[in-house]
């Protein structure tokens, strides 16, 4: 597989994002043939930039992303998986247990070690299950201090909430 750039237009001018990646599985089977993607393409097919942000968290910015709608679809769902989250500790009675300061320890080792945004992705996801667990279990978390763990995280990875505009 070769290095390739993936660019886009968009109403206030062009983006490029260059990390060896978009590299597709084509469905005929075509292993490593190239495809490039507009932002465009992307929102048709009913995805949001937001996905596509964290599909590219979750590749190494030194290794080769292999593209795919699928991986796409994955995305999107560890995306809503976090929002969901926020929602659920938003309106979660508060309580005094600490669940994230070991999360919170181990996703900046992650970021501090050469930027592993795929490893900072899977401690995240990790909390967000032990979090959502907890609730479920009706343990009374310390709800501030993960909500606050998580909007340090959203705004390292640059993770926002969509607004939609009809």
């Amino acid at each position: 597989m070769t290095s390739g750039m993936a660019g886009w237009e968009t109403p206030t001018g062009s983006y490029s994002i260059i990390n060896r990646v978009a590299n597709e599985t084509m469905e005929s089977g075509a292993i490593g043939a190239e495809s490039f993607y507009k932002l465009e393409d992307v929102t048709e097919k009913g995805y949001s930039p937001m996905d596509l942000r964290m599909l590219f968290l979750s590749s190494h910015y030194r290794s080769q992303m292999n593209f795919t709608w699928d991986s796409l679809a994955s995305a999107r769902k560890n995306k809503e998986t976090l929002f969901a989250l926020v929602e659920r500790l938003e309106s979660a009675a508060p309580g005094t247990e600490d669940i994230s300061s070991s999360f919170r320890t181990d996703f900046f080792e992650a970021i501090e070690d050469d930027l592993n945004t795929p490893l900072a992705l899977s401690v995240l996801l990790g909390f967000a299950n032990k979090a959502n667990a907890a609730l479920d279990a009706g343990t009374l978390i310390d709800v501030k201090r993960a909500l606050a763990f998580l909007s340090e995280v959203f705004l390292v990875f640059g993770i926002i909430r969509e607004t939609v505009t009809v």
